[in-house]
């Protein structure tokens, strides 16, 4: 473009200093572009780095259970000098041993293989409990790190946005974890096919997805419970949080009476546990082998002394059970801790022991409605201990049902407690000891309020005296 001043004709002095600032502040221009993309390039970076950490941190939990399940499985198919499975057998009884924690049913030449060990069910709901927890609380396995949502905010021109504090979202980091979880239960599944054992896919995707949503949200809410619990205290009524903390505490303390009755069982028959362990010879290696077993089916052995003191007991096989009133013992695994089981029904003496479990527990959920109630009429306490006992039926029908299974053909076909009896007995026992109770402490009640009732406030009469002494008092000064 030709200039407009002739030519010899200088421009003016205010058009040559704009001209040279923008020469000056063009390389300034420059450099701070240059600056920016660098702190952005930095902060992508970053955000890849904390989006990296969050998905090895929802990988790790499956990765880690069926390695700690592999290494164990592996030892002892090194330890074992008998055996003549190679290593590929002893992965896969690995995974196979891993995939029933889940609840996996396994079809095998000799029958179905479908009972979940409620022992070694924790550990995947331990570890998506932990990953839950730290993905939500922002944790990565290198250290505290930004939110890589966070850090692609700031880098937008949205930081002021990082200031702020904001609430932890809880529905990404479960999804993560579960979506990793059911994926490697899947691919597990797969690799494990064999003609030995095939598991089922549909029952390891169930399983997988049932247990790391179960661990993986019980982390979250535990991470931000700073946050819900005000919310929860302020909108849930009264009375849902009394019914469910009755049914809980009752659910309590009949699990507590199965692990008493337990214990005490174990340590009468312990003579014939030892026994039966001696026959059996598993040797050093063996014997480990046979210790995990017990600590895994341990829980689930406490379940059935729960059902065994309802009153339904457990099925040790078709035709084969154990209850107070009688026992029919048919093809029983050959496990030591097996060899305590009654041979003859309960003594008078210890059935009436065992009554006292679901009686306790109906006086316990009785007695914390009616604190928690204050002075709430009579019918209304009994409608409460009434939901609270069929909740507390519902939790035992579902720890029941799920505490059994199927360990083979024939006989073992049916193993465990059977669900709905159960649920049904724990329903009705505990409900009538806690309507018994509940009746009962209104009737002392009333007849304690109805004797101690004055015939004048206490306040009055107080006053009353005070002013008796104090004219008394008058009349003696004046005298």
């Amino acid at each position: 473009m030709a200039s407009s001043f002739p030519r010899g004709q200088s421009r003016s002095p205010g058009v040559r200093l704009r001209a040279a600032s923008r020469r000056v502040t063009s390389p300034r221009t420059a450099l701070l572009r240059t600056g920016m993309l660098r702190t952005g390039a930095s902060r992508v970076l970053t955000a890849v780095r904390a989006a990296r950490g969050d998905l090895v941190t929802a990988a790790t939990p499956p990765i880690a259970g069926l390695a700690l399940t592999e290494i164990v499985v592996v030892l002892f198919w090194v330890s074992d000098q008998r055996t003549r499975a190679g290593s590929g057998a002893a992965l896969r009884v690995a995974a196979d041993v891993w995939l029933m924690a889940h609840g996996t049913r396994l079809a095998t030449p000799d029958g179905d293989l479908f009972l979940v060990p409620f022992g070694l069910a924790l550990l995947p709901i331990a570890l998506t409990a932990l990953a839950g927890h730290r993905l939500v609380r922002g944790r990565s396995p290198s250290g505290e790190v930004p939110r890589w949502r966070d850090v692609l905010a700031a880098t937008r021109g949205r930081g002021a946005r990082l200031a702020t504090p904001r609430r932890s979202s809880v529905g990404r980091p479960v999804a993560m974890v579960v979506a990793f979880y059911a994926i490697f239960a899947l691919l597990t599944a797969l690799a494990a096919d064999d003609s030995a054992a095939h598991p089922s896919i549909p029952s390891a995707l169930l399983g997988a997805l049932a247990m790391s949503l179960t661990g993986a949200w019980a982390g979250a809410l535990v991470a931000t419970c700073d946050q819900w619990r005000p919310g929860v205290t302020a909108r849930v009524p009264a009375v849902v949080r009394t019914t469910l903390s009755a049914a809980g505490a009752a659910v309590g303390v009949i699990i507590a009476a199965g692990a008493m009755i337990t214990v005490g069982v174990l340590a009468v028959n312990i003579l014939k546990i030892a026994g039966s362990a001696q026959r059996l010879a598993p040797g050093q290696v063996g014997g480990t082998g046979v210790l995990l077993i017990h600590v895994a089916l341990l829980p689930n052995v406490v379940v059935w002394a729960a059902a065994y003191a309802l009153g339904p007991g457990f099925a040790t096989g078709v035709h084969g059970f154990v209850r107070p009133f009688g026992v029919h013992l048919s093809a029983v695994p050959e496990l030591p801790m097996f060899a305590g089981l009654p041979t003859t029904g309960a003594s008078i003496p210890v059935w009436l022991a065992f009554v006292l479990a679901p009686v306790t527990a109906g006086c316990i959920a009785a007695r914390m409605v009616r604190r928690d109630g204050g002075a709430r009429p009579l019918p209304v306490c009994l409608a409460r201990v009434s939901l609270a006992s069929v909740l507390c039926g519902i939790a035992m029908a579902g720890l029941a049902a799920a505490s059994g299974g199927s360990l083979g053909t024939g006989e073992l076909a049916s193993f465990g407690p059977p669900g709905i009896q159960v649920g049904l007995a724990a329903t009705a026992e505990v409900g009538l000891a806690a309507v018994l109770a509940t009746c009962t402490e209104a009737a002392v009640r009333g007849r304690v309020s109805h004797r101690l009732e004055p015939d004048e406030p206490p306040i009055t009469s107080l006053k009353r005296c005070r002013q008796t002494a104090g004219s008394w008092f008058g009349s003696f000064r004046q005298s």
